[in-house]
C-alpha cells in the first residue's frame, strides 16, 4: 500500500506557560510530505467551541516528533491542530506517523 502525497507541511510546536497558549513563531519541520484526507463530511461543533472538521494525516518522516496541540499548515496556509497522541508504524513494508487532526471552519 502506498499512500499518495497531498500536502506539503511544516509544523509549529505548541506550549502552555500557566495561561498563556503560543505556538512557536518558526516551525520546528518543515516541507513534510504528508496525505492528509478528511475523515468524513460531518462538521463538529460542541457548545461555544467553534466548529471543526477531522482530518487524518499521515507524515512520512519518521523523525519528526509531533504532539497533541501542535499546529500543521500546508504551503495553501491551512491550518490543521493535532488531536490526540499521533501513532507511528515502522515496519518493513510500512513507515509512517498516523496524526487525526482537525480544522476550525
Amino acid at each position: 500500500m502506498q499512500l499518495p502525497i497531498t500536502d506539503v507541511i511544516n509544523i509549529y510546536q505548541f506550549s502552555r506557560v500557566g495561561n498563556v497558549e503560543t505556538y512557536t513563531t518558526s516551525p520546528v519541520y518543515s516541507n513534510i510530505n504528508a496525505c492528509i484526507t478528511p475523515q468524513g463530511t460531518d462538521i463538529q461543533t460542541s457548545g461555544d467551541v467553534p466548529a471543526y472538521q477531522l482530518f487524518e494525516a499521515f507524515l512520512y518522516d519518521l523523525t519528526v516528533v509531533i504532539h497533541n496541540g501542535d499546529k500543521m499548515v500546508n504551503t495553501n496556509g491551512t491550518v490543521y491542530i493535532v488531536d490526540g497522541v499521533p501513532y507511528v508504524t515502522n515496519t518493513d513494508y510500512l513507515q509512517y506517523i498516523r496524526v487525526l487532526a482537525r480544522q476550525v471552519v
